[in-house]
């Protein structure tokens, strides 16, 4: 059955006929139809309203009437609305170049004017059953200026079907009796929804091409969910724009989604264009969910940061990318190659990272054998400026996975010494250097404000060995105290530090005793405990009264003076000056005098104690018990 080749309308008169008409409403009514004739309009309908209800009705179909009506219809250039009661309203649309139209809209005294892009298209469907195809119209409209956004699928009039592409879209189809929903079961409808979809998504790759629109992906991001008579029509868009060169890129070209890679989160805030210039600028999550519904394919994390690692970057280039990652990627893709070191190298997988230090000084240049390495102060600058986070040391935690350890002497020192002991371990390098190296490196880092590093450190001494410096005497090279030291030391090298360039160090360099003092160095003759020696035992002896007690506080036991076997049954142990026999046996006089007048702890207004301690048992079967009877300091 063929459809009639135009609509046909029932009015109760028209042409000579409407000199029968009679009555004072229709007499009104065709005066009213004359008077707009005179004005120019070539047709005019003049319809009489039954009822109220009726001229109600009316009136809310004009209410949704929108100026918009005109960039569907060509033949129509003005259309004004008089309600009576209401101010007058006009739209006018008037062509602005290709593609481009104003519309005026005028109500009562108030002008307004939207410019709008519209593009239209007319096709055919060959529909089963019919003869002669079917005629369709469609129109793809966005408004300049303000941002487009979601309304309904028109057809002239707006349905009640929610479109939530950002778009004005228009397609003659079947509707129900009501207009506002589609006529189930129709297959021109089918048709029709198809051919519009393709021709969105052609006028987005035109409008692209032609810079009319910024970027294609704000017409692709819904509003809202598509409801389920428009869900087909959403899925062939998708279809019809993929193999379209519709995508913008970081670079500012563009891409078909079929060759397009997305990255991780947030990608196009911080990698370089220059790099990765051809991935999608996803600017937010909305560009990102309508990359996925296109079904563009993903750049893991783990390519993106290889190629990075690979790159000659800049320092902000290096910066943004390595906070980017931070913010976006899980920690196992903070890289420390990604990291400079203080002389602009990428750093190794093995390296222990430190910030330069806070005060702003160039951080000391680090052995090679060193895995501790300083981050390149500029780049450090750059981080911090670019990471998240309320503090310094809140922003130090957020890069825990590149192995940044926060900075501090002690921090950094203890790196050094793990490191050393590992190098003179592995037996390739030689000892001297390696120590040479950690003592320099670790007078650099010397400040007097600071505490004194935990653990051993290793000088070398006069003799050429190297000792624990806690066994070790500041000697000629270190000022006054050294001087007297080594005039008491004189037959004893072991006990004295070498100079300053046999440890490594430029003899030049501020303060070198206070830096040997901090790591262990003693000052003035050390003091050690340990056993009397036999030469004094005589002066202990003669101190001690005939009958000997001594007690655990549990048990008592008492012995005779007489009954003394030296180390079976009574031991004494005394504070004594390391070395004091040989210096009374080999300095000079002046030395030891002056000795006695700088070291403080013989002030004679309060002087050093060096007590005297023993413990005794009855015999070889009991524990040794501490005895507090008289004895010589």
């Amino acid at each position: 059955e063929e459809d009639p080749p135009v609509p046909i309308l029932a009015y109760p008169a028209f042409g000579d006929s409407l000199e029968t008409l009679d009555g004072a409403a229709n007499t009104f009514l065709l005066g009213r139809a004359r008077t707009l004739r005179a004005l120019g309009y070539d047709t005019v309908v003049a319809a009489p309203f039954n009822d109220d209800r009726s001229f109600a009705r009316a009136i809310e179909q004009a209410n949704e009437f929108d100026p918009t009506f005109l960039l569907f219809v060509e033949a129509l250039e003005e259309i004004e609305l008089s309600i009576a009661g209401r101010p007058s309203v006009r739209w006018r649309r008037t062509p602005e170049g290709t593609d481009a139209y104003t519309l005026r809209v005028e109500t009562g005294s108030e002008v307004k004017e939207q410019t709008w892009i519209c593009l239209r298209k007319r096709g055919e469907l060959q529909l089963r059953g019919r003869r002669n195809p079917r005629l369709y119209d469609l129109t793809v409209a966005v408004r300049t200026g303000p941002k487009n956004k979601g309304g309904f699928l028109h057809s002239y009039f707006p349905t009640s079907i929610p479109l939530p592409f950002p778009a004005l879209l228009h397609a003659t189809l079947e509707l129900d009796s009501n207009r506002k929903a589609f006529k189930e079961n129709s297959e021109l409808n089918e048709g029709v929804l198809d051919a519009l979809a393709a021709f969105y998504a052609e006028t987005l790759a035109k409008l692209a091409k032609e810079r009319r629109i910024e970027n294609t992906l704000d017409f692709l991001a819904r509003s809202e969910p598509f409801p389920n008579a428009l869900k087909v029509f959403e899925e062939a868009v998708y279809r019809a724009v993929r193999p379209l060169r519709i995508i913008p890129t970081m670079r500012g070209g563009r891409i078909k989604a079929d060759n397009a890679k997305l990255g991780p989160l947030g990608y196009s805030s911080y990698l370089p264009a220059r790099l990765f210039g051809d991935l999608p600028k996803c600017r937010n999550t909305e560009d990102r969910d309508v990359l996925k519904r296109l079904k563009v394919g993903e750049l893991l994390p783990d390519a993106i940061v290889r190629s990075l690692r690979k790159s000659d970057l800049s320092l902000d280039e290096r910066a943004r990318a390595i906070a980017g990652i931070v913010n976006n990627l899980d920690a196992k893709h903070q890289h420390r190659g990604l990291l400079l070191d203080q002389n602009g190298r990428p750093m190794q997988d093995n390296h222990v990272p430190f910030p330069p230090p806070a005060s702003g000084e160039r951080p000391p240049q680090l052995p090679d054998w060193a895995r501790a390495r300083f981050i390149l102060p500029e780049l450090w600058k750059l981080l911090l400026r670019r990471m998240e986070g309320p503090n310094p040391r809140e922003k130090l935690r957020k890069l825990s996975g590149f192995g940044i350890t926060e900075y501090s002497n002690e921090s950094v020192i203890v790196a050094l010494r793990n490191q050393a002991a590992k190098a003179l371990g592995n037996g390739r390098r030689d000892p001297n250097l390696v120590r040479n190296a950690l003592l320099r490196t670790i007078c650099a880092l010397y400040s007097p404000e600071n505490r004194s590093p935990p653990g051993i450190f290793m000088v070398r001494c006069q003799d050429d060995g190297w000792r624990d410096s806690r066994e070790v005497h500041l000697s000629e090279s270190y000022g006054l105290p050294g001087r007297i030291n080594a005039a008491l030391y004189n037959a004893a090298p072991q006990h004295l530090l070498a100079s300053p360039e046999h440890n490594g160090i430029e003899g030049g360099a501020d303060n070198l005793a206070s830096f040997f003092e901090w790591i262990g160095v003693n000052r003035w003759p050390r003091i050690i405990s340990g056993p009397v020696p036999d030469d004094l035992r005589h002066n202990i002896y003669r101190s001690l009264p005939a009958s000997i007690t001594v007690d655990d506080g549990g048990s008592r036991q008492t012995f005779q003076k007489h009954e003394i076997l030296w180390g079976y049954n009574f031991q004494v142990d005394c504070s004594m000056i390391v070395g004091l026999k040989q210096i009374l046996a080999t300095a000079e006089s002046d030395a030891i005098l002056a000795w006695l007048a700088f070291d403080p702890r013989f002030d004679l207004s309060e002087p050093h104690l060096f007590p005297v301690t023993a413990k005794g048992r009855r015999d070889g079967k009991a524990n040794f018990r501490p005895y507090d009877g008289p004895l010589p300091d």
